[in-house]
């Protein structure tokens, strides 16, 4: 599978990405508190529950659970049924995205922000702005319990905003 010069991949037709889409949100949620949140794991609801109390961000609206990236390639006999489940388990997942006002952010929320999240996020980041018709900045944020010491000038340097919750981790 390969890439055209207008950014779309060859590939079987029927679920070739166009990674210039310039799809929308759609209408997006309140910042409820609530005891778990879907698509989300376990082990980061209580952190994303203290975020939302905290206030860090005054969060207008929010969408969880959004897809960007490729799917895997199925190959062209493929029923649409499975290339259709294809498309919607197999690609990349930002857990939250936030509008303050007219601002966006992109939130990966984790039990420990390390080097692998930072990277996570600044894909997310690249993904979206690709596929998603969002005029201004896309800030990128990791919500953690806690935070490796180490990575905080590399993230402030990729543009990444940390919110550890419990502290920063020496």
């Amino acid at each position: 599978m390969g890439q055209h010069t207008d950014g779309t991949i060859a590939g079987n037709s029927r679920q070739a990405v166009n990674q210039r889409s310039n799809r929308s949100l759609g209408p997006g949620w309140k910042p409820l508190i609530k005891l778990k949140y879907k698509h989300m794991m376990p082990a980061d609801w209580s952190t994303w529950s203290q975020f939302l109390a905290s206030e860090l961000m005054r969060i207008d609206e929010l969408w969880y659970d959004v897809h960007v990236g490729r799917p895997v390639d199925m190959p062209d006999d493929s029923p649409e049924y499975l290339i259709k489940v294809a498309m919607g388990v197999t690609r990349k997942r930002i857990d939250v995205v936030v509008r303050l006002g007219s601002e966006l952010s992109i939130i990966e929320v984790k039990p420990h922000a390390n080097m692998e999240s930072v990277g996570q996020i600044a894909t997310y980041r690249d993904l979206f702005k690709k596929e998603f018709e969002i005029k201004g900045a896309i800030k990128a944020v990791i919500v953690a319990k806690t935070c490796d010491a180490d990575i905080l000038e590399t993230a402030e340097q990729l543009g990444v905003t940390i919110y550890p919750m419990d502290g920063v981790v020496l």
